[in-house]
């Protein structure tokens, strides 16, 4: 009986193998797609020796705040449902790295205040 069912196993795994070698495939493809966030990561760690001004918070700055219209080099790193938690990370992991930073914009609004990224399907 033992060994009818390590066969039956065996058969199983091989059936479902060439299906989840398939899928890796495809997960692995997908991952190289370019997408939002990827560009404005390259695009902001091509820029961190020239930036002055950084623009955090959520969507509310970055609809609101361009940073064509400074003064000084600007770069907006804000993003849709982006929180304070995560606003400090970027800005703690990336201050070493940008020695002409002068000034950093955190947009605060009440939904800022109580909003954490675990709520959210992102």
């Amino acid at each position: 009986m033992k060994k009818e069912v390590f066969i039956f196993i065996k058969k199983v795994l091989l059936l479902i193998l060439p299906f989840l070698i398939i899928l890796g495939f495809i997960e692995l493809q997908l991952r190289k797609i370019p997408n939002s966030y990827a560009k404005k990561r390259q695009f902001f760690e091509n820029s961190l020796g020239r930036i002055n001004v950084l623009v955090l918070g959520s969507s509310q700055s970055l609809y609101d705040i361009n940073p064509d219209y400074f003064n000084y080099i600007g770069f907006n790193l804000s993003d849709v449902n982006q929180s304070l938690y995560y606003d400090a990370e970027i800005t703690l992991k990336f201050i070493d790295r940008m020695p002409s930073l002068k000034c950093v914009v955190l947009s605060v609004s009440y939904f800022s205040l109580w909003y954490q990224i675990s709520d959210d399907e992102e």
